[in-house]
């Protein structure tokens, strides 16, 4: 299996990061923009202080404990990564554009993942138009039958990530319905 990351025109700054996708991907996380350290460093969720590998291995959607310089190695889950807004760093004042969003359609229609969750609610509530609640599970008519989901910020900034990390665990065990189809 050939994993594709597709890099991204970089912005004035040199802020980007490419995304991590495959053909057989199954779920596509999404984030609203890099962190200063993730970009800084060229990997996804770089910040020490951030929960997303850790909570992807004890909620079982990976096996073991990856480390941010294995963003790469998640297809080999898949599990893709992108962001909505891939010119901006860390919430930088930047508002997605239409381009954004339709970027975004544009790797859900190419690819087809059976699941694109959020990871972070202006993300989800620009792509769909709407905020999405933390149970919902959603479709757009541009995207068929692939399940929408917003999952709580694995930010260590996030006070309500222990209320709400029963999110991620939903999305684990829906995702491992859909890993095998």
């Amino acid at each position: 299996m050939g994993v594709m990351m597709t890099h991204t025109p970089k912005n004035h700054h040199g802020y980007v990061l490419p995304d991590i996708i495959a053909d057989d991907v199954r779920l596509l996380l999404c984030g609203y923009s890099a962190g200063k350290m993730s970009a800084r460093l060229g990997h996804y969720y770089a910040n020490p202080g951030n929960r997303f590998w850790k909570t992807l291995c004890e909620v079982g959607l990976t096996p073991r404990l990856l480390s941010p310089q294995e963003d790469s190695k998640l297809p080999e889950y898949r599990i893709g990564l992108t962001d909505l807004m891939k010119k901006s760093v860390d919430k930088d004042g930047a508002t997605p554009s239409v381009a954004d969003r339709q970027r975004l359609l544009d790797i859900v229609l190419k690819y087809q993942p059976k699941m694109l969750a959020f990871t972070d609610g202006r993300a989800a509530e620009c792509f769909m138009g709407r905020k999405l609640g933390w149970d919902e599970v959603a479709t757009t008519e541009a995207s068929g039958t692939m399940q929408i989901r917003l999952v709580t910020s694995t930010s260590g900034g996030n006070g309500h990530f222990g209320r709400l990390k029963y999110t991620w665990e939903n999305l684990a065990d829906a995702f491992a319905e859909a890993r095998d189809d």
